[in-house]
């Protein structure tokens, strides 16, 4: 495990939440939160499956947001009980004419999603074609190429990424295919910080840091329209 004074946090998010600068919303606001209980963070940049898996081992101390419930696969992650935001799952595609208001209509396209995202593997059943890819990086390239007509994401990681990447033609899709409060998650010999941590995050929401971020990072992406 790391050392008291410096906890080991695993990454497998992108542009506009985390960043190789460390200055994207979701590191931001662990490194505030972190620091406000005496702690330093190194950042780990892992693939999302990996990620679980090193935590639930005890390689690291704890993970950026995830989905909840992971625990019930886990058994040695604990989950903050006060989220960090809610994220908004989508599809991009290259124009297309879709109606996201349930998963079903993905059942005529060739759909691509990132590896070890859970809640896209658990209602993404009757997709054309389901391919799954290590990184999202390769999941737009794909989608660029027309490897895949549908890209599954969320909403301001795949702007985000489009963004970085100089991708252009490609649209995100309203309404969400579903909303999702996401929450940190630390090994269960740190569970005393998820207590801690979560008091933590309530403070920074009241103080206006927590807003303070978000406006920097997540409030300065714009939307391609479908």
């Amino acid at each position: 495990m790391a050392q008291t004074d410096t906890l080991s946090i695993s990454v497998s998010q992108v542009p506009p939440y985390a960043t190789p600068e460390r200055d994207g919303f979701e590191d931001s606001i662990a490194t505030e939160m972190y620091a406000r209980l005496g702690f330093k963070v190194r950042f780990r940049d892992v693939p999302a499956e990996r990620g679980l898996q090193d935590l639930d081992h005890g390689i690291d101390d704890g993970t950026l947001a995830r989905n909840p419930g992971m625990a019930n696969r886990y058994p040695n992650l604990v989950q903050f009980n006060e989220p960090v935001l809610e994220r908004h799952y989508v599809a991009f595609s290259k124009g297309l004419i879709l109606d996201t208001s349930d998963w079903t209509s993905l059942a005529d396209y060739r759909v691509g999603i990132v590896i070890g995202w859970k809640i896209l593997e658990r209602n993404i059943t009757k997709a054309k074609a389901l391919i799954k890819v290590r990184d999202s990086e390769t999941l737009f390239r794909m989608l660029e190429r027309e490897r895949i007509d549908v890209a599954v994401f969320n909403k301001w990681g795949g702007l985000g990424k489009i963004e970085e990447l100089g991708i252009k033609g490609i649209v995100a899709h309203e309404p969400p295919f579903a909303k999702r409060s996401v929450y940190y998650y630390v090994h269960k010999s740190r569970a005393d910080l998820a207590t801690r941590g979560s008091a933590i995050l309530r403070e920074m929401k009241a103080d206006g840091t927590y807003q303070r971020i978000f406006d920097a990072t997540l409030g300065t992406v714009t939307t391609p329209a479908s």
